[in-house]
């Protein structure tokens, strides 16, 4: 979200999504923090949601990013059957958009 908020063109609309209300906090935080060094006729409109992003409306938006890694443990995961959402949830995403970008780890 800091990047994001950083990097994109004035007047953009940027939200950010997590189902879990701490992370979701920590976003806002971060996005706060950064858009107070962004001049205000230059800042992006950002909001944080916490949300299920496998039912969020990607198609209202240009494109959407999503990190799907939740790091059961403590570390990264590369199996795809532990994705939140999970792959088919992904995929129902990228029908509705196709203008996306996925992290994934390595």
């Amino acid at each position: 979200a800091m990047f994001l908020a950083a990097n994109s063109a004035p007047g953009r609309r940027l939200c950010g999504v997590d189902l879990d209300p701490l992370t979701a906090a920590c976003a806002a935080a971060n996005v706060a923090a950064v858009a107070e060094r962004i001049p205000a006729d230059v800042r992006p409109v950002v909001r944080i949601e916490i949300a299920d992003a496998a039912s969020f409306r990607v198609e209202d938006f240009a494109a959407w990013h999503i990190d799907p890694d939740r790091r059961p443990g403590g570390r990264r995961t590369t199996r795809v059957e532990a994705f939140l959402p999970p792959a088919d949830a992904l995929s129902a995403l990228l029908a509705r958009n196709p203008h996306a970008a996925w992290k994934l780890a390595p």
